[in-house]
């Protein structure tokens, strides 16, 4: 493991910090409070960001906010996935429309990488918690939405990665399966709430009539819990749970290139508002998938 240059990663830091907040200008003195990096070797650290036209120094106060060579850097980085001005153009739409927070995200060889994000004002503490360049480890029960559509192997790789029991594993397998034939996945901050698809599995394969109110009620019964018992939604830093809604984007080669990610507070995803916003989370999915020439795989996997 490569030792780390303390310079690199408070500046690292500081990025970080004016990403998560891009309208705000913030003063030296709360950008060192906040990082908790020493006054003097933080001023010495936005100069050299300033001089490299990393960040901006504004002459009221002065303040501090990005600069303008992010933006030509995250236009290079974001060319690189296919599809992502359509879905930037998507996020902003979905986020507009349902009043919620909506980012997208790739993968990035063994992690997912948020590439950009859109949200309500009155969403900025959850946003703030989900910064563009955020990385998560693509690793069970993490990476759901880019695994449901996959073959075998690569299936059988992602599950390798985690150190769940044979039970938890076949959960997991239940939970591609009933994403695939959902054509989403809903979970929360941190993990996918894997009682819900498998209720959800169940409900998409019954046939009779009174099976499917069984199974209704049981789902409804599930979501009040998930929602009313704090033990079942994982909060963020600052206590406030987060859920998320994801639909893939397809590219040419049937891959999952892509992620639509809607989020918001827990009280926004009951079993009423989940269908809903998941048929317009899907559509617009859906828009980018054709407009890139994408599709979804021809083959069944075998543990479909």
């Amino acid at each position: 493991m490569a030792t780390p240059v303390p310079a690199v990663e408070r500046a690292s830091r500081i990025l970080d910090l004016l990403a998560a907040e891009p309208a705000a200008r913030h003063r030296l003195s709360a950008i060192a409070q906040r990082l908790e990096i020493h006054k003097a070797t933080c001023a010495a650290i936005l100069a050299e960001l300033a001089a490299a036209e990393l960040v901006s120094r504004h002459a009221d106060g002065p303040s501090w906010s990005l600069g303008p060579r992010l933006v030509a850097l995250g236009a290079a980085s974001a060319g690189q996935h296919r599809g992502f001005a359509e879905a930037r153009h998507e996020m902003q739409a979905l986020a507009r429309e349902l009043k919620l927070g909506c980012f997208v995200t790739a993968p990035l060889g063994e992690e997912m990488v948020v590439l950009d994000r859109s949200a309500e004002p009155a969403l900025a503490d959850l946003a703030a918690t989900i910064p563009i360049g955020l990385r998560a480890p693509l690793r069970p029960p993490l990476g759901t939405i880019f695994f449901a559509w996959a073959p075998d192997d690569a299936v059988e790789r992602w599950l390798a990665q985690g150190d769940e029991p044979a039970a938890e594993r076949e959960r997991l397998r239940r939970a591609l399966h009933a994403v695939r034939l959902r054509g989403w996945s809903l979970g929360s901050r941190v993990e996918l709430q894997l009682p819900l698809d498998a209720v959800l599995d169940r409900l998409a394969q019954a046939e009779e009539p009174a099976q499917r109110v069984a199974i209704a009620m049981e789902l409804a019964e599930l979501v009040r819990r998930e929602h009313e018992d704090p033990a079942h939604v994982v909060d963020d830093a600052a206590g406030r749970g987060a859920q998320l809604l994801l639909a893939p984007v397809f590219g040419p080669g049937g891959r999952v290139v892509l992620s639509l990610t809607l989020f918001g507070r827990p009280s926004r995803f009951g079993p009423r508002e989940v269908p809903r916003y998941a048929a317009a989370l899907v559509a617009a999915a859906r828009r980018v998938t054709g407009a890139i020439g994408g599709h979804e795989p021809v083959e069944a996997t075998g543990w479909r």
